[in-house]
């Protein structure tokens, strides 16, 4: 895909999560950190459900269409069985959802969960055929048509963020997210990239499951490296509590969105260049590149915006216990975002599973030390550092798996350093020490300052090839 395509392509969901980050503080000003905690709940449901409900049918659906091997007519076959076993699929969860609310089944009396019920089943099942449509076009060089799809949905759930701040806002949210998601779907739809097939071969939605299903476990357990600590969270606190949780994982998700924007963009093309069949040479010169490009933009946004918290706080004054959770997850956000290279890397070179591994691992420490944790009545706060040590061990770990399908040798602490260096850690500590005291935003853009000097060469490198990108 052109650089200059890929470029506009960020720049267009950089503008876009901006929306959504006016609604999402919209939402924690009007609903309070009570209500705001109910709703978090709502979308971590969503969250499990969605990645769950696929069968990574969507996972499958990217990794088949990227081979390079593959005419035209197959793609198609592809595309259409990947669409047709989706709708299936969300046929099956309508049913289950209405049929539980229909025999007045309790679900999650606790955040009055069963008046939305059959919202936010409909919601994943056209989520879901959305999310492959996405996948395909992806493939299919249609990110045009992707971003227009981006802008409406943000501008929709914006909107009635804002038309109905002082209505029942949850409700009006759902039913925003599901007009959206049925636009989106109508809008791919139109013009579809490949020739819709309503009969093909019954091997091939056996093998999208064997491709997928194994995709599906990697990237749910590294989902759940960041979700386990929410629902911990969500089953030992408050709803207060989890208001202000809820709060700093959305704020920490939102500033990565753009990083997140620019792998899942690049992800195809990675995949192609890292095989097996291309000489470690040249795969270890992209992965250095990756690296030093994505993880030095990443890091250097995570201070700025942690330097510009106690400023945002301000507009939120009744969630400034949160600030220390908020700059702490935003390090463990940015720490897992890194291992993107080396993520693509693995899956290129048919090691998922071990990557599954370590991710499953990381999520039983998280989840053993967080129930602890919680049962021992600890402040959240620490739930939050569980969370950042889970997400070094997991990071350091793929770090070495990445070297190792290098053919790489050499201490292992110089190699997880390449990733996690003290010019990093150092900076990082200072800002989560800052966010305990009277003061935070003077050590916060003190940590910034020093993340600036430490990194001076490789800022220079990244905003070249920013400017290489946008020119080209």
């Amino acid at each position: 895909m052109p650089q200059r395509k890929i470029f506009l392509f960020i720049i267009n969901r950089y503008f876009n999560y901006g929306l959504l980050f006016i609604r999402g503080i919209i939402l924690a000003r009007f609903l309070g950190p009570e209500e705001y905690g109910n709703w978090g709940f709502i979308t971590l449901f969503l969250l499990y459900f969605s990645y769950a409900s696929t069968l990574g049918i969507n996972y499958a659906t990217t990794v088949s269409l990227s081979s390079s091997e593959k005419t035209q007519e197959q793609k198609a076959t592809i595309a259409s069985s990947a669409v047709i076993i989706t709708a299936t699929i969300n046929l099956g969860i309508m049913i289950l959802g209405i049929g539980t609310h229909f025999f007045n089944i309790p679900v999650f009396s606790r955040f009055s969960f069963g008046q939305y019920l059959i919202l936010v089943t409909l919601i994943i099942a056209t989520t879901n055929l959305q999310q492959v449509l996405t996948n395909i076009y992806r493939v299919m060089q249609g990110i045009k048509k992707i971003a227009i799809v981006e802008t409406i949905s943000a501008i929709l759930l914006l909107g009635s963020s804002i038309i109905f701040r002082e209505k029942d806002l949850v409700t009006y949210q759902l039913l925003f997210m599901l007009f959206a998601s049925l636009v989106s779907i109508a809008i791919y739809f139109f013009h579809l990239p490949f020739k819709l097939q309503t009969h093909f071969e019954k091997a091939e939605p056996k093998r999208l499951f064997n491709v997928g299903f194994p995709l599906l476990i990697y990237n749910f357990s590294f989902y759940l490296i960041a979700m386990s600590a929410r629902t911990i969270v969500n089953g030992f606190y408050t709803n207060e509590i989890l208001g202000y949780y809820t709060l700093a994982n959305s704020l920490s998700n939102a500033v990565l969105l753009g990083f997140q924007s620019a792998a899942w963009a690049i992800y195809p093309d990675v995949l192609t260049k890292t095989v097996n069949e291309v000489d470690n040479e040249t795969v270890s010169n992209l992965i250095e590149k990756v690296n030093l490009v994505y993880n030095t933009a990443c890091f250097l946004l995570i201070f700025l915006v942690i330097s510009a918290l106690p400023l945002l706080l301000l507009f939120l004054p009744a969630y400034r216990p949160s600030l220390p959770v908020i700059t702490i997850l935003l390090f463990a956000q940015s720490i897992l975002a890194v291992s993107f290279g080396f993520n693509a890397l693995s899956v290129a070179r048919n090691q998922q599973n071990v990557v599954a591994k370590i991710s499953i691992g990381v999520v039983f420490l998280i989840t053993i030390s967080g129930s602890i944790t919680s049962l021992l009545q600890l402040n959240y706060f620490w739930v939050a550092v569980i969370t950042l040590i889970g997400s070094v061990i997991y990071t350091g770990f793929q770090t070495l798996l990445g070297f190792r399908l290098l053919g790489k040798t050499g201490k292992k602490i110089h190699q997880i350093s390449a990733i996690l260096s003290p010019r990093f850690l150092v900076p990082m500590t200072i800002a989560i020490i800052g966010s305990f005291t009277p003061v935070p935003i003077y050590y916060s853009i003190g940590a910034a300052l020093a993340f600036f000097l430490l990194h001076i060469k490789n800022i220079k490198t990244v905003f070249g090839y920013l400017l290489k990108g946008f020119l080209l």
